[in-house]
Parts: C-alpha cells; sequence; structure tokens
C-alpha cells in the first residue's frame, strides 16, 4: 500500500475510534486499537480499495452503529452518513440502501386463475372443493430487492403436486442470488441444503430456525445468553440434487443461532430462533 493510501488510512482509522471514545467508556475505543484496525484492513485490502462513499472503514463504523443502535435498520446507517457528508461540508448521498447492504428477500404465495379448461388441467384448484365450484390455484415465488421491493424474477407452479413447492421454486430462482448478497426467507426455507447452497453461492442467510431443528444453546461456540455458532454437517443428497453440484457444497456449515423472545431451553417452545451466517 502506498504512503499516500496508508496516512488516509491510518486518517480513517482515527476517526472510526473517536466516535466511540464519546459515549465517555472508552471500551470501544480500546478494543479497537489503530494496530489492529490497520492490520485487519490491510490484510482485507493488500493493494487498497476504490474511494468511495462506503469504504471498508466507513461501512464498519456504520454497520457498529447500526447493531448498537435502537433503531438497527439499514436506511437508518445510511441516514447518518448522509449526515456525515453534510457537516463535513462533502456532497450529499443518496439514500438508497443497495451500496451499503444488498438483501434480498425471497417469499411466495398462492393466487386463483381464471377458469378455463387449461387452467383447471395445468393449477389444479383444491381437492376439497366440488368440481366446477372452485377456481384453479397457482403458486408464485420471487425474490425481492428489500430496498426498492423490486421483484427481480419470479416463478409460477401448480398449488399441489410433486415440485411445486415454495422451496422448488426458490431453488429454480437462485441465479438471482450474487455473492455477497443477503438472503431473508422465512422458516420454511432453514434447511441443510438450502444454507449449504446459498452458502456455496458466497451469500449470507437470515431466517427464522425450523421448528423441527431444536436449538441446543450447551452447544457449539458461546457468544452470549442465548447466542452461539454451530456446524450443520451436509445432509445426504436429495433426489433433486445433482452430483456435480453436491461436490461444490461444504461438508459442514458454520452458522449463528441466536434465540429471542423467551426462550425456554433445549426442545422446547415459547421463543424465536433465528439462524444467520
Amino acid at each position: 500500500m502506498n504512503p499516500t493510501r496508508l496516512a488516509r488510512l491510518r486518517q480513517h482509522i482515527d476517526t472510526f475510534r473517536l466516535q466511540f471514545a464519546q459515549d465517555g467508556t472508552n471500551t470501544l475505543s480500546a478494543a479497537l486499537t489503530p494496530q489492529a484496525m490497520e492490520h485487519i484492513v490491510r490484510a482485507a485490502y493488500p493493494t487498497g480499495w476504490r474511494e468511495r462513499i462506503f469504504g471498508p472503514l466507513t461501512t464498519l463504523q456504520l454497520f457498529i452503529g447500526q447493531a448498537l443502535s435502537s433503531d438497527g435498520a439499514c436506511l437508518d446507517a445510511v441516514a447518518r452518513r448522509l449526515s456525515q457528508s453534510a457537516a463535513a461540508g462533502e456532497a450529499a448521498c443518496s439514500l438508497n440502501t443497495g451500496p451499503y447492504c444488498t438483501v434480498k428477500l425471497f417469499d411466495a404465495t398462492t393466487v386463483s386463475m381464471p377458469d378455463t379448461p387449461s387452467n383447471q388441467q395445468a393449477y389444479p384448484q383444491n381437492p376439497e372443493q366440488q368440481p366446477g365450484l372452485g377456481f384453479p390455484l397457482a403458486r408464485i415465488g420471487a425474490p425481492m430487492g428489500l430496498a426498492s421491493g423490486a421483484v427481480l424474477g419470479y416463478e409460477v407452479a401448480a398449488a399441489q403436486g410433486q415440485d411445486t413447492g415454495e422451496q422448488t421454486l426458490f431453488r429454480t430462482l437462485y441465479r438471482h442470488i450474487q455473492p455477497g448478497d443477503i438472503v431473508l426467507a422465512d422458516a420454511l426455507h432453514c434447511t441443510g441444503w438450502t444454507i449449504a447452497m446459498l452458502h456455496a453461492s458466497g451469500a449470507d442467510i437470515v431466517m427464522p430456525q425450523h421448528a423441527r431443528r431444536a436449538a441446543d444453546f450447551r452447544r457449539g461456540t458461546r457468544l452470549g445468553k442465548r447466542d452461539h455458532v454451530v456446524e450443520w454437517p451436509r445432509p445426504k443428497k436429495p433426489a433433486w440434487k445433482e452430483e456435480e453440484g453436491s461436490r461444490r457444497v461444504a461438508r459442514k456449515s458454520r452458522d449463528r443461532n441466536r434465540s429471542r423472545c423467551g426462550w425456554g431451553g433445549p426442545g422446547r417452545g415459547g421463543g424465536l430462533a433465528a439462524v444467520n451466517s
């Protein structure tokens, strides 16, 4: 790293630490020494980085502030960066959260279709309804950009039958997941293969834990109360998984598991466990 970039890096480090020294405790300021931060950033960016609004230290600064704030939203973090720019007399940045964090949400729903013979054949109606008294049902799954709500793609299938569920639709839409994305989905998708394949694509995940998977916080690497890191072994290859793709998936996945809302203990209900990478 050339001397100019190194001097700018150290200036950013001093500014970064000063923000957390203002609380009077100096706890974070003492933990984040200039030497430690310089070592981490230079190891991650040995040849330097492109100067931009959300550089490595700026992003780290905003993320820690976001994690400690009562709001916790990406928009709040970007708004604080806008306030910092204005106070420093710099050009105002956009409130678009895309450059700061890329979160993609996947969800699915069912819709009724026009009652035509072709739709009845392709999208059968609810079997509990008598023929001629209901409408064809279709299932639609789509990934969406959380920042704008834009639908990035979609798949349509029947609402019943083999290979028509939400997990199947999600798998056919993996092409919209890019390295560095954060994928937000419901507990139905919190399965070993889904998590392993998203990890293999370079994405991170945030999902409620599936109800059938018990969270035993006595195991794994403890990070805090009801907060630990555990290893999930790669499950057996399902019928839909090709052998070549199976070899690209790691044999183990390290994920963080946290519980909120009064977790009652291993195997007990009454709380919400979240899984993230």
